[in-house]
């Protein structure tokens, strides 16, 4: 869940994004809450952010742990930038972002 709000930027994006309510989201985000997402909800969250069928149903490790051709202080940079930009912008980046996911999810289709 926490990526998935990540990818849309934050929580109330989210909710908005997947009609889903922000205090459910929040809800499901605590273990002890014994709130579940659920399948419905799970996929409304993948449609909305563009994700393949499935994506919320995994655990999705961190850039930083997955790539360690980069490091910490070009995150710290990265995420510095990021807070310079206004939100059409951040929002431009985002939908580029999830484009070159999905493309590199294709390549690895034909690839295998």
């Amino acid at each position: 869940m926490a990526k998935a709000i990540s990818l849309a930027g934050t929580a109330k994006k989210l909710a908005a994004l997947s009609n889903i309510s922000e205090s459910y989201l929040s809800l499901c985000q605590k273990p002890d809450s014994g709130k579940n997402l659920g399948s419905n909800k799970a996929r409304a969250i993948e449609k909305a952010l563009g994700l393949e069928h499935g994506w919320m149903d995994h655990e999705h490790d961190d850039l930083a742990t997955n790539n360690p051709a980069i490091d910490s202080s070009e995150l710290k940079e990265l995420a510095f930038i990021i807070t310079l930009l206004n939100d059409r912008e951040r929002d431009d980046l985002r939908e580029f972002a999830q484009s070159m996911y999905r493309m590199r999810k294709i390549r690895e289709k034909y690839d295998s």
